[in-house]
């Protein structure tokens, strides 16, 4: 994943070129291909102690049976660093709950075998639809799996659980969230200041996204490249596991509704980039219309899925969510605010007014 210091840096590519070439100083020619050096087994020694890697927006599956740790190479609990073993001290606990309005868990999901047999009465893909869906889906996928063993190591490098990491994975999204904005034709014709302002707006929307299609909900657990982090684990480090079961089952809700469709969680992320309320944007028109493109888009793709008779209430429950999404958002930059001084120069410049 690409490293840089601020979000023009990462729209205009520059940041990319220059991380290319100081690559290639440092390390010389590239042995072979890039899944090499992803997927080559660590010549470091195992440690035996309890493992829980911190909870952050990279998806895999895992085969470690339900309820026991993920082991990634980061210890928990043994090491030096209060900050690291103990429960933080920050004032608003309890008031990043999850919200309560989506169904959630609780929504019916229509049965196949329920599904209307007249293919009239689903909306045919037109060939620019399917397109683009394809596009943004494989672009989303790719962005969303580009864990490289730089990545890990950097991870690894605080060895006990503690907020620098949770920094550094917030960090890690916020440069997926800008690579994959790029790809998006629309989010191309905005000016810069409203590209900087409407990744501003939503960024913490694609994180949570981003944790609750990594929930699993079997396991009560985050999931992702970088390990696991249980629901309980995450409760006594913040000392607030009360908002942490809270917030899990938001997770879990939202995980019920959209499950593993990638095109879904695609849309979501789009929808949520494209928001003309923020007030540093200045073209609300051009953001607004845009926004009304993929709402179209996905409303045409839960009728191609579930037909005319059932898609109204997938619509409703994702519109739900998407609100939900929001107020989680605004509650929880009060809660990394605490710890601004841990802040990485792009988080910073994310979370600035």
């Amino acid at each position: 994943m690409l490293m840089t210091h601020n979000i023009t840096g990462l729209l205009s590519g520059e940041e990319e070129k220059r991380a290319r070439l100081t690559k290639r100083d440092r390390e010389g020619p590239s042995p072979g291909p890039k899944w090499e050096k992803r997927y080559s087994q660590s010549s470091e020694p195992q440690s035996t102690n309890f493992r829980a890697p911190i909870l952050s927006p990279n998806s895999t599956n895992s085969t470690a049976s339900p309820g026991s740790s993920v082991d990634s190479g980061i210890d928990v609990g043994t090491t030096a660093g209060a900050a690291s073993t103990s429960q933080l001290n920050y004032p608003d606990k309890g008031k990043w709950c999850r919200p309560k309005n989506a169904l959630g868990k609780h929504f019916k999901h229509v049965a196949r075998e329920d599904l209307p047999w007249d293919m009239q009465l689903f909306w045919p893909l037109q060939a620019e639809e399917r397109s683009l869906l394809t596009k943004l889906t494989s672009a989303y996928q790719s962005v969303t799996t580009n864990t490289t063993m730089e990545d890990l190591e950097k991870m690894r490098q605080w060895g006990s659980f503690c907020m620098e990491k949770a920094i550094f994975a917030l960090e890690y999204s916020m440069r997926e969230y800008v690579e994959f904005a790029r790809v998006i034709p629309e989010f191309k014709q905005l000016r810069q200041g409203d590209q900087i302002a409407v990744l501003k707006a939503s960024a913490l929307m694609w994180y949570h996204i981003r944790l609750a299609s990594d929930f699993i909900p079997e396991r009560r657990s985050w999931v992702n490249a970088f390990g696991a982090m249980s629901e309980v684990d995450l409760g006594n480090f913040l000392g607030d596991p009360h908002s942490v079961q809270e917030y899990a089952e938001f997770c879990e809700g939202l995980k019920f509704v959209v499950k593993n469709d990638t095109t879904l969680y695609t849309l979501m992320h789009t929808l949520v980039l494209f928001d003309p309320r923020d007030s540093k944007v200045e073209d609300r028109i051009m953001v607004n219309t845009l926004k009304d493109k993929y709402l179209v888009l996905l409303k045409h793709h839960l009728e191609s899925q579930f037909s005319f008779l059932h898609a109204d209430r997938y619509m409703a429950e994702i519109a739900q969510q998407i609100l939900d999404l929001r107020q989680l958002g605004e509650s929880s930059l009060i809660f990394y605010k605490h710890f601004q001084s841990q802040f990485r120069p792009l988080i910073a410049e994310v979370f600035a007014d």
